[in-house]
C-alpha cells in the first residue's frame, strides 16, 4: 500500500467515526483556535495528561489532530510528539500501535517538511519497513524524496546500522557531499567499510572536511588501517598540512606499536605549518610521558 492509500484509509476511518457519532473532543485544557494562538495551543497539547484510563480517548484525539490539514504545523507537530510520548504509558499502548503507525506513515508526504522529517524519524526508530523503503529511495532519487539525502542517510542509521552501511557503501559515489558526511559516520561502525574509508582519506578530491571525518571513523574502526593510511598522508609532500595535523592529533590515542613516529617526524621537519609542528610536538611529548 502506498502513501496515498494510507492517507485515504486514515481519512475514511475519521469520516466513518464521525458518521457513527464518535467525536473525539479536545481535552478541556486545550484552547480552541479562537481563544489562543498556535504556539499557546501547541504548548497546551504537549502538557495534556496521558494515563491508562484516558489513553484511548487521548490517542484518538491526537490522531485526528495530526491528520487535520486545516490545523497549524506547530499544533500537529505537538500532537505527533505526544503520540511518541504515549508509548511510555505502558502495555495499553500496544492496542493502538497499528493505528498510530498508519497515521504517522500518512505524514511522510505532508506539505510540511518539518512534519515529514519528524514522522520519518519516528518510523525509523520503530524499524518500520515503509519508512525504510522511502529512505532507501532517497539515496537513488533524492529529487523525489520527502527529506534531504543527508537526512535519509542519518535516519537509515537509526533503523539498522548494518543494513544502512551496505546501502550507503554501494551508493556512495551518488551521494551529495552532506550525505557523504553522514554516510562515513555509519561506515565507521562497519568492518567491511575499512577499505573504502582508507581510500577516502587518501582521496584529495573529496574535500578536507570529509577526509578528516573519515579518518576519525577509520581510527575507531581499525587502528592499524588508520596508521597505514596516516603514514601515507604524512609522508606525501603535496598533501594538506592541516589534515596532517589532524591525523597527528588522532594518533595520540592509538598505541605507539603502530609506529607512526617516523612519519610524523618526517612531516614536521618538511613543513612550515605551525599547526602541524605543534601537533607533532604534542604527540612526542605524550609518547615520552607514557614511557
Amino acid at each position: 500500500m502506498d502513501i496515498k492509500d494510507y492517507r485515504r484509509q486514515q481519512q475514511d476511518q475519521v469520516a466513518k467515526a464521525r458518521e457513527a457519532g464518535y467525536v473525539y473532543a479536545a481535552p478541556a485544557d486545550i484552547p480552541g483556535k479562537g481563544k489562543a494562538g498556535a504556539d499557546a495551543r501547541a504548548e497546551a497539547v504537549c502538557k495534556i495528561e496521558l494515563n491508562s484510563r484516558n489513553l484511548a480517548e487521548r490517542i484518538h484525539y491526537l490522531l485526528e489532530l495530526i491528520g487535520r490539514k486545516s490545523e497549524t504545523v506547530a499544533v500537529r507537530s505537538a500532537a505527533l510528539d505526544m503520540l511518541a510520548t504515549a508509548e511510555f504509558v505502558g502495555r495499553a499502548f500496544a492496542d493502538f500501535r497499528p493505528q498510530v503507525i498508519d497515521a504517522i506513515r500518512a505524514l511522510a508526504d505532508d506539505k510540511s517538511p518539518g512534519l515529514r522529517q519528524k514522522a520519518l524519524e519516528y518510523l525509523a526508530q520503530e524499524s518500520d519497513d515503509y519508512a525504510r523503503d522511502i529512505l532507501t529511495g532517497a539515496l537513488v532519487t533524492p529529487e523525489k524524496a520527502p527529506v534531504s539525502q543527508a537526512k535519509a542517510v542519518q535516519l537509515l542509521g537509526l533503523d539498522d546500522h548494518t543494513n544502512a552501511a551496505n546501502l550507503v557503501r554501494n551508493q556512495f559515489d551518488q551521494l551529495s557531499p552532506p550525505a557523504r558526511e553522514e554516510a562515513v559516520r555509519i561506515l565507521g561502525t562497519d568492518p567491511k567499510s575499512a577499505p573504502l574509508l582508507s581510500q577516502l582519506v587518501h582521496d584529495k578530491t573529496v574535500g578536507e572536511k570529509l577526509r578528516r571525518i573519515t579518518a576519525a571513523g577509520l581510527k575507531a574502526l581499525d587502528a592499524e588501517q588508520f596508521a597505514q593510511t596516516a603514514r601515507d598522508v604524512l609522508t606525501d609532500r603535496s598533501d594538506s598540512a592541516t589534515l596532517k595535523a589532524a591525523l597527528v592529533g588522532m594518533a595520540q590515542t592509538i598505541s605507539p606499536a603502530h609506529n607512526l613516529e617516523g612519519a610524523i617526524d618526517t612531516a614536521q621537519r618538511r613543513t612550515k605549518s605551525k599547526r602541524l609542528k605543534d601537533a607533532a610536538q604534542r604527540y612526542f611529548s605524550t609518547q615520552r610521558r607514557s614511557e
